[in-house]
């Protein structure tokens, strides 16, 4: 429950009407029902105003008809001041048209400001495309083929450098790997055994 919605509640009862009360001076829950169109707990208004009672309102009620008296004596106290109407309409509307003249004027300066500006923006594209002229789709294409061809020698050249590398690694072999590798004479050869003569 919103505490601002039950002060509001509780200030609309009034001190003098007894089905807004209860005997012992608690603000009657259907009263504020009624008035707020919501379901309310006396915890919620014990909670939220736990000094509010019929007297309070009562002193409520007496602090605002004091008040109402002294402002309406007042009014009746102050001078009455004559005010031509017509005239203060004329210089209201005398205001209202310097004022329209006022923006009239801003709203041409920043017409020109932005005709200016897109001139400027005209000129500067121009420039460029004359510095750098658009490509046509022809160009594009080639372009886009010529991309794709130097990415596919990118690759390639990673690849071969890739494998240059596992070659290199892969021929530096162990010692025992190069003596077997290298060639031997030994055992190559019948061994040559010297005749000897028969007798007889």
């Amino acid at each position: 429950m919103d505490k601002n919605d039950l002060g509001n509640a509780l200030e609309t009862l009034n001190p003098e009407n007894d089905d807004h009360w209860t005997a012992d001076g608690a603000p009657k829950l259907d009263a504020l029902e009624t008035i707020m169109g919501e379901k309310v707990k006396r915890a919620d208004v014990t909670k939220m105003f736990p000094l509010f009672t019929r007297d309070v309102s009562i002193g409520n009620a007496n602090v605002a008809k004091a008040e109402t008296k002294t402002a309406l004596e007042k009014i009746a106290e102050a001078p009455t001041v004559e005010v031509d109407v017509g005239e203060a309409l004329h210089d209201a509307v005398d205001v209202a048209e310097a004022l329209l003249n006022e923006a009239r004027s801003t709203l041409d300066m920043a017409t020109i400001s932005l005709g200016r500006a897109q001139e400027k923006y005209a000129d500067t594209l121009k420039a460029r495309d004359d510095a750098f002229p658009p490509l046509t789709n022809t160009e594009n294409i080639r372009e886009f083929l010529d991309e794709q061809h130097r990415q596919r020698i990118s690759r390639h050249s990673g690849a071969a450098a890739f494998i240059r590398k596992e070659d290199a690694a892969y021929l530096a072999k162990a010692p025992v790997d190069k003596a077997f590798a290298a060639k031997r004479n030994r055992g190559t050869r019948r061994p040559v055994h010297p005749r000897v003569a028969r007798q007889g």
